[in-house]
Protein backbone atom coordinates (compact mmCIF):
# COMPACT_ATOMS: atom_id res chain seq x y z
CA UNK A 1 0.00 0.00 0.00
CA UNK A 2 1.62 3.41 -0.83
CA UNK A 3 2.68 5.61 1.94
CA UNK A 4 1.51 8.84 2.50
CA UNK A 5 4.62 10.59 1.65
CA UNK A 6 4.11 8.81 -1.51
CA UNK A 7 0.59 10.12 -1.86
CA UNK A 8 1.50 13.36 -1.07
CA UNK A 9 4.26 13.43 -3.61
CA UNK A 10 2.14 12.44 -6.08
CA UNK A 11 -0.60 15.50 -5.47
CA UNK A 12 2.22 17.64 -5.44
CA UNK A 13 2.98 16.59 -8.84
CA UNK A 14 -0.62 17.11 -10.47
CA UNK A 15 -0.24 20.37 -9.83
CA UNK A 16 2.88 20.68 -11.65
CA UNK A 17 2.60 17.48 -13.71
CA UNK A 18 3.82 19.34 -17.49
CA UNK A 19 7.22 19.73 -15.67
CA UNK A 20 6.96 16.74 -12.97
CA UNK A 21 6.74 14.32 -15.97
CA UNK A 22 10.30 14.57 -16.63
CA UNK A 23 10.85 11.61 -14.66
CA UNK A 24 13.15 8.43 -15.69
CA UNK A 25 13.40 4.47 -15.14
CA UNK A 26 16.61 3.20 -15.95
CA UNK A 27 14.88 -0.44 -15.68
CA UNK A 28 13.20 0.73 -18.84
CA UNK A 29 16.05 0.58 -20.80
CA UNK A 30 15.59 -3.04 -22.20
CA UNK A 31 11.97 -2.61 -22.08
CA UNK A 32 11.45 0.52 -24.43
CA UNK A 33 7.86 -0.62 -25.60
CA UNK A 34 6.26 -0.94 -22.08
CA UNK A 35 3.73 1.69 -21.51
CA UNK A 36 3.28 3.79 -18.57
CA UNK A 37 1.38 7.37 -17.71
CA UNK A 38 2.40 10.45 -16.71
CA UNK A 39 2.81 9.76 -13.23
CA UNK A 40 5.79 7.98 -11.65
CA UNK A 41 5.29 5.06 -10.08
CA UNK A 42 8.09 5.66 -7.30
CA UNK A 43 9.49 8.64 -5.88
CA UNK A 44 12.86 6.92 -7.26
CA UNK A 45 11.86 8.08 -10.73
CA UNK A 46 12.96 11.46 -9.52
CA UNK A 47 16.71 10.29 -9.07
CA UNK A 48 18.11 12.10 -12.15
CA UNK A 49 15.52 15.15 -12.43
CA UNK A 50 17.27 17.29 -9.81
CA UNK A 51 18.75 19.42 -12.89
CA UNK A 52 15.09 19.96 -14.21
CA UNK A 53 14.39 23.70 -14.39
CA UNK A 54 10.86 24.79 -15.06
CA UNK A 55 10.31 26.77 -18.21
CA UNK A 56 9.08 30.13 -17.59
CA UNK A 57 5.70 30.73 -19.27
CA UNK A 58 3.84 34.04 -19.51
CA UNK A 59 1.03 32.63 -21.72
CA UNK A 60 -2.07 30.86 -20.43
CA UNK A 61 -1.47 27.36 -20.05
CA UNK A 62 -4.11 25.11 -21.50
CA UNK A 63 -5.85 23.24 -18.19
CA UNK A 64 -5.56 19.52 -17.56
CA UNK A 65 -8.20 17.41 -16.41
CA UNK A 66 -8.57 13.48 -15.38
CA UNK A 67 -10.96 12.45 -17.47
CA UNK A 68 -12.77 8.66 -18.17
CA UNK A 69 -10.06 8.72 -20.76
CA UNK A 70 -7.00 9.15 -18.88
CA UNK A 71 -5.35 12.45 -18.06
CA UNK A 72 -6.14 15.15 -20.38
CA UNK A 73 -3.58 16.95 -20.99
CA UNK A 74 -2.50 20.21 -24.28
CA UNK A 75 0.93 19.87 -25.35
CA UNK A 76 3.06 20.12 -28.66
CA UNK A 77 3.55 16.90 -30.45
CA UNK A 78 6.61 16.31 -32.97
CA UNK A 79 5.97 13.12 -34.81
CA UNK A 80 9.00 10.86 -35.35
CA UNK A 81 9.77 7.53 -37.00
CA UNK A 82 8.95 4.10 -36.29
CA UNK A 83 5.11 5.71 -34.74
CA UNK A 84 6.78 7.43 -32.07
CA UNK A 85 5.76 11.37 -31.13
CA UNK A 86 8.22 13.24 -28.61
CA UNK A 87 5.99 15.53 -26.36
CA UNK A 88 7.31 19.11 -25.06
CA UNK A 89 7.42 19.32 -21.42
CA UNK A 90 7.36 22.93 -19.78
CA UNK A 91 11.15 22.36 -18.31
CA UNK A 92 15.08 22.32 -19.43
CA UNK A 93 18.21 21.30 -17.91
CA UNK A 94 19.98 24.60 -17.84
CA UNK A 95 19.04 28.61 -18.25
CA UNK A 96 21.14 28.80 -20.85
CA UNK A 97 19.80 25.76 -22.72
CA UNK A 98 16.80 27.10 -24.96
CA UNK A 99 15.39 23.79 -25.97
CA UNK A 100 12.58 21.88 -23.97
CA UNK A 101 13.06 18.34 -22.65
CA UNK A 102 10.51 15.75 -24.00
CA UNK A 103 9.10 12.75 -23.02
CA UNK A 104 8.17 9.93 -25.79
CA UNK A 105 4.79 9.00 -26.50
CA UNK A 106 3.17 6.34 -28.18
CA UNK A 107 -0.31 6.24 -29.83
CA UNK A 108 -2.93 3.32 -28.62
CA UNK A 109 -5.67 2.01 -30.39
CA UNK A 110 -8.30 2.62 -27.13
CA UNK A 111 -9.66 5.83 -28.88
CA UNK A 112 -8.94 8.88 -30.14
CA UNK A 113 -5.72 10.96 -28.91
CA UNK A 114 -5.08 8.23 -26.78
CA UNK A 115 -1.34 7.86 -25.81
CA UNK A 116 0.76 5.96 -23.66
CA UNK A 117 4.38 6.92 -22.58
CA UNK A 118 7.55 4.60 -23.72
CA UNK A 119 10.94 4.70 -23.65
CA UNK A 120 10.57 6.12 -20.08
CA UNK A 121 14.51 5.26 -19.40
CA UNK A 122 15.35 8.58 -21.19
CA UNK A 123 14.11 11.85 -21.75
CA UNK A 124 14.00 13.56 -25.28
CA UNK A 125 16.74 16.01 -25.51
CA UNK A 126 17.65 18.14 -28.18
CA UNK A 127 14.31 17.69 -30.19
CA UNK A 128 12.64 20.47 -29.30
CA UNK A 129 13.21 24.01 -29.25
CA UNK A 130 11.36 27.37 -29.67
CA UNK A 131 11.58 27.34 -33.62
CA UNK A 132 10.66 23.60 -33.49
CA UNK A 133 7.14 23.27 -35.68
CA UNK A 134 5.10 20.90 -33.00
CA UNK A 135 1.68 20.86 -33.58
CA UNK A 136 0.06 21.51 -29.74
CA UNK A 137 -2.43 18.81 -29.65
CA UNK A 138 -5.03 17.67 -27.05
CA UNK A 139 -3.89 14.13 -26.07
CA UNK A 140 -5.46 11.61 -23.31
CA UNK A 141 -2.78 9.30 -21.27
CA UNK A 142 -4.38 6.29 -18.87
CA UNK A 143 -2.12 6.15 -16.08
CA UNK A 144 -2.63 2.46 -15.69
CA UNK A 145 -2.01 1.15 -19.58
CA UNK A 146 -3.14 -2.16 -20.92
CA UNK A 147 -0.46 -3.65 -23.17
CA UNK A 148 -2.50 -3.55 -26.19
CA UNK A 149 -0.41 -7.06 -27.26
CA UNK A 150 -3.11 -9.46 -25.25
CA UNK A 151 -5.69 -8.42 -27.72
CA UNK A 152 -4.26 -9.47 -30.70
CA UNK A 153 -5.42 -13.07 -30.94
CA UNK A 154 -9.05 -12.21 -29.93
CA UNK A 155 -9.57 -8.75 -32.23
CA UNK A 156 -13.15 -8.92 -33.83
CA UNK A 157 -15.43 -6.83 -36.73
CA UNK A 158 -18.88 -6.71 -35.52
CA UNK A 159 -21.22 -5.27 -38.02
CA UNK A 160 -24.04 -3.19 -36.55
CA UNK A 161 -25.91 -0.55 -38.32
CA UNK A 162 -25.87 0.53 -42.28
CA UNK A 163 -27.77 3.61 -43.55
CA UNK A 164 -28.53 4.55 -46.88
CA UNK A 165 -29.08 7.43 -48.94
CA UNK A 166 -31.20 8.25 -52.44
CA UNK A 167 -31.21 4.43 -52.91
CA UNK A 168 -30.68 1.08 -51.07
CA UNK A 169 -28.14 -1.48 -51.47
CA UNK A 170 -28.06 -5.04 -51.17
CA UNK A 171 -25.64 -7.28 -49.88
CA UNK A 172 -25.37 -10.03 -52.36
CA UNK A 173 -22.33 -12.32 -51.44
CA UNK A 174 -19.39 -11.67 -48.36
CA UNK A 175 -15.61 -13.10 -48.79
CA UNK A 176 -13.85 -14.23 -45.63
CA UNK A 177 -10.81 -16.51 -44.64
CA UNK A 178 -12.11 -20.15 -43.63
CA UNK A 179 -10.24 -19.57 -40.14
CA UNK A 180 -13.52 -17.48 -39.30
CA UNK A 181 -16.06 -20.10 -39.34
CA UNK A 182 -13.77 -22.35 -37.77
CA UNK A 183 -13.52 -19.75 -34.66
CA UNK A 184 -17.36 -19.40 -35.01
CA UNK A 185 -17.97 -21.05 -31.27
CA UNK A 186 -15.63 -18.24 -29.68
CA UNK A 187 -17.21 -15.39 -31.49
CA UNK A 188 -18.59 -12.22 -29.45
CA UNK A 189 -22.73 -11.88 -29.48
CA UNK A 190 -23.76 -10.09 -32.76
CA UNK A 191 -26.13 -7.68 -32.80
CA UNK A 192 -29.39 -7.63 -33.63
CA UNK A 193 -29.14 -4.33 -35.99
CA UNK A 194 -26.63 -6.59 -38.11
CA UNK A 195 -29.83 -8.96 -39.41
CA UNK A 196 -31.38 -6.82 -41.08
CA UNK A 197 -29.16 -6.16 -43.84
CA UNK A 198 -26.39 -9.12 -43.37
CA UNK A 199 -28.25 -12.29 -44.51
CA UNK A 200 -28.31 -15.24 -42.52
CA UNK A 201 -25.68 -17.60 -44.02
CA UNK A 202 -23.04 -14.71 -44.26
CA UNK A 203 -21.75 -14.03 -40.48
CA UNK A 204 -22.11 -10.40 -38.98
CA UNK A 205 -18.92 -10.62 -36.18
CA UNK A 206 -15.55 -11.50 -37.57
CA UNK A 207 -12.54 -12.30 -36.53
CA UNK A 208 -9.73 -9.77 -37.64
CA UNK A 209 -6.45 -11.60 -38.94
CA UNK A 210 -3.35 -11.12 -37.32
CA UNK A 211 -0.57 -9.17 -39.11
CA UNK A 212 0.22 -6.08 -41.10
CA UNK A 213 -2.61 -5.41 -43.90
CA UNK A 214 -4.49 -8.50 -43.78
CA UNK A 215 -8.08 -8.45 -45.11
CA UNK A 216 -10.73 -9.59 -42.77
CA UNK A 217 -13.86 -9.19 -44.66
CA UNK A 218 -14.99 -8.33 -47.99
CA UNK A 219 -18.71 -6.77 -48.71
CA UNK A 220 -20.09 -6.63 -52.25
CA UNK A 221 -23.43 -4.31 -52.23
CA UNK A 222 -25.08 -4.11 -55.33
CA UNK A 223 -27.80 -1.22 -56.16
CA UNK A 224 -31.05 -3.01 -57.64
CA UNK A 225 -31.81 -0.06 -59.93
CA UNK A 226 -28.76 -0.05 -61.81
CA UNK A 227 -27.16 -2.90 -60.82
CA UNK A 228 -23.82 -0.94 -59.98
CA UNK A 229 -21.86 -2.78 -57.05
CA UNK A 230 -19.36 -1.85 -55.15
CA UNK A 231 -16.77 -3.89 -52.51
CA UNK A 232 -15.93 -2.75 -48.94
CA UNK A 233 -13.52 -4.51 -47.05
CA UNK A 234 -12.00 -3.97 -43.58
CA UNK A 235 -8.78 -5.81 -42.06
CA UNK A 236 -6.18 -4.92 -40.01
CA UNK A 237 -3.54 -2.00 -41.03
CA UNK A 238 -1.17 -3.00 -38.29
CA UNK A 239 -1.12 -5.36 -35.40
CA UNK A 240 -2.85 -2.95 -33.47
CA UNK A 241 -4.72 -0.95 -35.73
CA UNK A 242 -7.89 -1.72 -38.00
CA UNK A 243 -8.71 -0.15 -41.30
CA UNK A 244 -11.19 -0.04 -44.82
CA UNK A 245 -11.08 -0.13 -48.20
CA UNK A 246 -13.66 0.51 -51.07
CA UNK A 247 -13.32 -0.52 -54.69
CA UNK A 248 -15.44 -1.33 -57.83
CA UNK A 249 -16.41 -4.78 -58.26
CA UNK A 250 -14.57 -5.48 -61.09
CA UNK A 251 -11.84 -7.99 -59.21
CA UNK A 252 -14.58 -9.41 -57.13
CA UNK A 253 -15.21 -13.27 -59.33
CA UNK A 254 -10.86 -13.22 -58.59
CA UNK A 255 -11.25 -14.76 -55.25
CA UNK A 256 -9.87 -13.67 -51.74
CA UNK A 257 -6.61 -13.25 -53.22
CA UNK A 258 -7.23 -10.59 -55.99
CA UNK A 259 -8.92 -8.63 -53.20
CA UNK A 260 -6.64 -8.87 -50.46
CA UNK A 261 -3.60 -7.40 -52.83
CA UNK A 262 -6.65 -4.50 -53.73
CA UNK A 263 -7.03 -4.40 -49.95
CA UNK A 264 -3.16 -4.65 -48.89
CA UNK A 265 -2.29 -1.72 -51.57
CA UNK A 266 -5.14 0.68 -50.88
CA UNK A 267 -6.72 0.80 -47.34
CA UNK A 268 -7.20 3.61 -45.36
CA UNK A 269 -8.42 4.51 -41.73
CA UNK A 270 -12.16 4.60 -40.75
CA UNK A 271 -11.80 8.06 -40.05
CA UNK A 272 -11.67 9.21 -43.76
CA UNK A 273 -14.95 8.76 -46.31
CA UNK A 274 -14.46 6.80 -49.69
CA UNK A 275 -15.89 8.52 -52.87
CA UNK A 276 -16.15 6.21 -56.07
CA UNK A 277 -18.04 7.33 -59.02
CA UNK A 278 -20.94 6.12 -57.99
CA UNK A 279 -20.83 5.20 -54.43
CA UNK A 280 -19.79 7.49 -51.15
CA UNK A 281 -19.01 5.40 -48.67
CA UNK A 282 -18.77 6.67 -45.09
CA UNK A 283 -17.62 4.31 -42.75
CA UNK A 284 -17.78 4.75 -38.26
CA UNK A 285 -16.01 2.11 -35.92
CA UNK A 286 -16.05 2.38 -32.08
CA UNK A 287 -13.78 -0.11 -30.49
CA UNK A 288 -14.51 -1.46 -26.91
CA UNK A 289 -13.25 -4.33 -25.03
CA UNK A 290 -15.43 -7.21 -24.02
CA UNK A 291 -14.30 -9.71 -21.69
CA UNK A 292 -10.57 -9.35 -22.86
CA UNK A 293 -11.77 -9.02 -26.19
CA UNK A 294 -11.09 -5.97 -28.85
CA UNK A 295 -14.32 -5.53 -30.58
CA UNK A 296 -15.18 -2.92 -33.50
CA UNK A 297 -18.46 -2.08 -33.61
CA UNK A 298 -18.67 -0.91 -37.76
CA UNK A 299 -21.72 0.89 -38.73
CA UNK A 300 -21.85 1.79 -42.76
CA UNK A 301 -23.09 5.10 -44.25
CA UNK A 302 -23.58 4.67 -48.59
CA UNK A 303 -24.73 7.74 -50.94
CA UNK A 304 -25.93 6.21 -54.30
CA UNK A 305 -24.24 8.73 -57.03
CA UNK A 306 -26.46 8.42 -60.18
CA UNK A 307 -24.75 6.55 -62.88
CA UNK A 308 -23.53 9.39 -66.02
CA UNK A 309 -24.67 8.75 -69.38
CA UNK A 310 -21.64 7.35 -71.24
CA UNK A 311 -21.99 8.84 -74.64
CA UNK A 312 -22.63 12.63 -72.64
CA UNK A 313 -19.80 11.80 -70.53
CA UNK A 314 -17.99 11.43 -73.97
CA UNK A 315 -19.01 14.20 -75.38
CA UNK A 316 -18.06 16.60 -71.99
CA UNK A 317 -14.66 15.32 -72.45
CA UNK A 318 -14.52 16.03 -75.89
CA UNK A 319 -15.62 19.61 -75.03
CA UNK A 320 -13.29 20.02 -72.32
CA UNK A 321 -10.67 18.71 -74.64
CA UNK A 322 -11.97 21.63 -77.51
CA UNK A 323 -11.67 24.54 -74.18
CA UNK A 324 -7.99 23.79 -73.82
CA UNK A 325 -6.93 24.00 -77.59
CA UNK A 326 -5.90 26.42 -79.70
CA UNK A 327 -8.81 28.40 -81.19
CA UNK A 328 -7.60 29.13 -84.44
CA UNK A 329 -7.58 25.79 -85.36
CA UNK A 330 -10.71 24.23 -83.30
CA UNK A 331 -12.54 27.39 -83.07
CA UNK A 332 -15.90 26.41 -85.95
CA UNK A 333 -15.86 22.68 -84.50
CA UNK A 334 -15.93 24.26 -80.89
CA UNK A 335 -19.22 26.07 -81.75
CA UNK A 336 -20.91 23.47 -83.15
CA UNK A 337 -20.95 21.34 -80.31
CA UNK A 338 -21.36 24.39 -78.19
CA UNK A 339 -25.13 24.51 -80.04
CA UNK A 340 -25.18 20.95 -79.91
CA UNK A 341 -24.73 20.64 -76.38
CA UNK A 342 -26.84 23.44 -75.36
Amino acid sequence: MPSLEYEYLKSILTIRIITFSAWTDPQDEHLPDKRHGLLADSPAAFAQAGSVIPWENVQEEAPFEMTNRGLGITLPLLPLEGGLSVAALECHQSYQDNRYLGIYLTKVGTGPNQYARVNCHKLGTGLLSHNTRARTQRLFVRQAQTDEREYQRTQYFQLRRIAFALEKYTVLDMIYPASADAGAGGLPNETSQARTWVPPNFPAVLPIPKGSRKLAVAILLVRPSDNEAVVVMMGSITDLQVGLCVCEAETWNQGYGALQAVFATGLTQFTEPWKLDCHHVHPEVKPHVQQGRKIYTVDLGIMAIPKRNVKNQAVEQLLETLESAPVQRFGKMHALFRRTKD
